[in-house]
């Protein structure tokens, strides 16, 4: 895609998915970096910053965007509202640090058992089926 738009340098959706809380999804105009492709030349210019919430959004300011439409062919769903382990779920920042170091073990690590609950793709299928995408 970048031999078409040589000018730009980050592609990314118009539109994404989200969910809030597993459920109630929603197509949005996309501001998520998750769903860029970035050119390794503006990676190599410019400085990620250092800063824990909306990082992404201060990377890509000076960025030549291009927005493309990719209805249907959605690859990522936005899940927000889940816990502390993530930007959405934070209400105090110290107190989300605090509670993070709870599951460290031993050994300095932190464990992680992701368990997917729902089958998010088929959710998606029966929204975008019902026309609500």
């Amino acid at each position: 895609m970048f031999k078409e738009n040589p000018s730009f340098d980050i592609l990314k959706a118009q539109y994404a998915l989200t969910s809030t809380d597993n459920k109630d999804y929603k197509k949005v105009s996309n501001i998520f970096h998750s769903q860029s492709i970035i050119k390794k030349e503006y990676i190599e210019k410019t400085e990620y910053p250092l800063i824990s919430v909306a990082e992404d959004i201060e990377f890509e300011r000076k960025a030549r965007i291009k927005l493309v439409e990719i209805y249907p062919n959605y690859w990522y769903i936005y899940r927000w509202g889940l816990n502390i382990h993530h930007v959405s779920g934070i209400r105090d920042e110290k107190e989300s640090w605090n509670k993070s170091l709870y599951f460290y073990n031993d050994s300095g690590n932190i464990t992680i058992n992701p368990e997917l609950k729902n089958d998010y793709w088929k959710d998606v299928k029966e929204n975008m089926d019902k026309g609500k995408l």
